[in-house]
């Protein structure tokens, strides 16, 4: 469907493992679900309106409806070890649709160590900045609303390995 305005490409943040930085691919293991809260999910927001603002861009305001869906989103991903658009068209899109005129979306994800998640997450938007997909999304004018959803779960064993899922959805 042309009319939603989606990216198609995912960015996974590196993870730094000594000096070196290299991918680390999410496993289907056995995970324990860690609420997010909404602080990370405001830094975001934080992040994204900043950037915004130095494009003389106009910042994106928070919508309960749109983090609802994002938030279901990276659940499903979380729980289903896939960092995926899958089910855009089908249902995120469609809920989205009876709000907005436009939609976007953009994801971010990965693995890492309980002592990483804080430089992962800073990494998030600089990402999307980079990759020209999810730059494309997140500087269209028309986007006035967002909502953004992170689910982190903690992997089976004691090494203290976590998976995340980011989703930011756009509306206009």
């Amino acid at each position: 469907m042309d009319f939603f305005q989606r990216i198609v490409d995912v960015w996974t943040p590196p993870v730094k493992q000594g000096n070196t930085t290299e991918s680390v691919p999410a496993e289907t293991a056995s995970r324990q679900r860690i609420d997010s809260g909404s602080s990370l999910e405001n830094q975001i927001l934080i992040e994204v309106n900043n950037y915004r603002k130095s494009r003389k861009l106009n910042s994106l305001t928070m919508d309960s409806r749109l983090s609802e869906i994002a938030t279901t989103h990276s659940r499903w991903m979380d729980k289903s070890s896939r960092l995926t658009h899958d089910g855009w068209n089908e249902a995120r899109g469609p809920q989205v649709m009876k709000s907005f005129a436009r939609a976007g979306e953009n994801l971010a994800g990965g693995e890492c160590y309980d002592f990483q998640f804080s430089e992962q997450l800073t990494l998030i938007v600089p990402g999307w900045i980079k990759s020209s997909g999810h730059h494309t999304v997140m500087i269209q004018p028309y986007f006035t609303h967002t909502g953004i959803g992170i689910s982190i779960s903690r992997l089976q064993g004691d090494d203290g390995r976590i998976n995340y899922f980011a989703t930011q959805i756009f509306g206009a």
